[in-house]
Parts: C-alpha cells; structure tokens; sequence
C-alpha cells in the first residue's frame, strides 16, 4: 500500500498545477512538489519498513531479504533521479524502475519459498 502510494505520488507530480487549477486534491495539488516527494519518501521507507518486518515474522530468509535491499536500492534510486524543479525523469522512475521491483521482489521471494520448501 505505501509502496504503491510512493510511485503515485511521484507520477502525480506531473500534473500538480492541472489538479490544482480543476480542484483535484491530489499529495502534489495540496502540498506542493516539492513537499509531495518528500511525503513520497516516507511512503517509500514505510512501505521498505513493511518488507523488512515481513522478513521478520514469516518464514523468509536471506534469499527474500536480498530482494528487500535491492527494492529498496530501487527506491532510492527513484528519489534521486527525480527533483522538485525537474520532473522530466518521472516516467522512467515510474514505469521501468517500479515494473523491475515488483518483478524482482516477488523473485526473490518465490525463489526464497521453493528453497525453503524443497530443502
């Protein structure tokens, strides 16, 4: 849920002075750009809190929690190609990074259960 709140909140940077010209109340429209992607970070390192606390009480090992440090390489990443006075990089922190750490999370996690359950 936070993750996907992130990225949105990142994507809606875009179209920040339209929501707020036709009334839309959008993260970006009510707080800003700037202030949208710093509440986009805390989404993204409460969503890697959850990954890890997922770690924590599950049965995953080391193999899931690779996963958890690369996605959250990914979310770091994002942030820093994204700038509140230059969103023109938004849609490749958007599109191909957020597609690689659902695609790579899952990875790790599945490889991580069929260890587990084989070994």
């Amino acid at each position: 849920m936070f993750w996907l709140a992130g990225f949105d909140t990142v994507y809606a940077t875009q179209d920040a002075e339209y929501d707020r010209e036709n009334g839309l109340y959008s993260i970006p429209s009510r707080f800003g750009v700037a202030k949208a992607l710093w509440i986009a970070r805390g989404f993204h390192v409460l969503s890697f809190i959850f990954f890890v606390c997922l770690f924590l009480v599950s049965e995953l090992k080391w193999i899931y929690l690779i996963g958890v440090v690369i996605a959250g390489g990914i979310m770091v990443y994002q942030h820093a190609i994204v700038k509140k006075d230059d969103l023109s990089r938004v849609q490749l922190a958007f599109f191909p990074m957020n597609g690689t750490l659902s695609v790579l999370l899952f990875m790790f996690a599945f490889v991580d259960m069929l260890i587990l359950r084989l070994g």
